[in-house]
């Protein structure tokens, strides 16, 4: 699935190898009939379905699983609802979202998209609004307000993340908290392609190094996605129905992220 940004981030190391059969350590979670979750010891998602919608249901189903509460904070925050939702500290941030355009953005990028990737979008949203009737104790009763999950959720979101952090990263940076300047440094990273002659097994390897703040906008997600239209390994950040930067049997992706001057404000 491609939506309309390539994410510009990086994270762990993977290796270019064929998606094998994915560590089995509990019973299958079953999401719906049709597709299974299988969580490994690491907490891994291993997603199996018959159907490709059936599996963007599933990877809705499992992000909720593993990160329900702050994806719900994540979305309220994207429709520029944290203050009516939390109170008044989100105000000054659903200020600068409206006035950013994302909630109307997000509703034109969804009335313009292909009929497929809004099949697999919705799908996706169904997902994580099933795993949330069903699993309604395992949610933060004050994020459950945000419920349910609209299918511009995701897009505005990810104009969030994309816009306001990594556009906006020089100037936003301080106000979203992202960094500590006491750490040093600026926000950056890198990536190195390793040819099979280079590398001790005699595989190709992608090196994928991150530079990001863990937790917020920058949380990941990582699973596995079995379908029929692919077998993919990867991570996404949470809230988003795509992997970012993975693999599979063909070649591997990544993406760096460092500042630059996309944003200037002015009075």
């Amino acid at each position: 699935m491609v939506l309309r940004f390539a994410f510009s981030v990086v994270l762990g190391l993977l290796t270019l190898a064929a998606c094998g059969p994915a560590p089995q350590t509990a019973e299958p979670e079953e999401a719906q009939p049709g597709a299974d979750i299988i969580w490994d010891e690491y907490g891994v998602a291993h997603i199996y379905a018959d159907d490709d919608l059936n599996g963007f249901y599933a990877y809705g189903w499992a992000q909720m699983h593993a990160h329900g509460s702050r994806i719900l904070e994540l979305y309220g925050r994207a429709r520029g609802r944290a203050a009516e939702y939390w109170g008044e500290p989100g105000l000054q941030a659903d200020i600068v979202t409206r006035r950013l355009g994302f909630p109307a953005l997000s509703a034109e990028w969804w009335a313009a998209m292909p009929a497929d990737q809004q099949a697999k979008v919705t799908a996706f949203v169904r997902g994580m609004n099933a795993y949330a009737a069903a699993h309604p104790d395992q949610l933060s009763p004050a994020m459950q307000l945000v419920l349910p999950i609209e299918e511009t959720d995701p897009l505005a979101h990810l104009y969030q993340i994309v816009h306001r952090a990594f556009m906006g990263w020089g100037s936003l940076e301080t106000a979203l908290s992202l960094s500590d300047p006491d750490e040093g440094g600026r926000p950056g990273s890198n990536a190195y392609a390793i040819a099979p002659s280079r590398s001790a097994s005699g595989n190709a390897m992608l090196v994928i190094n991150p530079h990001l703040p863990w937790g917020d906008l920058f949380t990941w997600f990582e699973g596995q996605l079995e379908i029929p239209s692919q077998s993919i390994y990867g991570v996404s950040l949470i809230g988003i129905p795509m992997v970012g930067i993975g693999f599979n049997e063909y070649g591997g992706w990544t993406h760096t992220v460092n500042e630059y001057d996309g944003v200037d404000i002015y009075e």
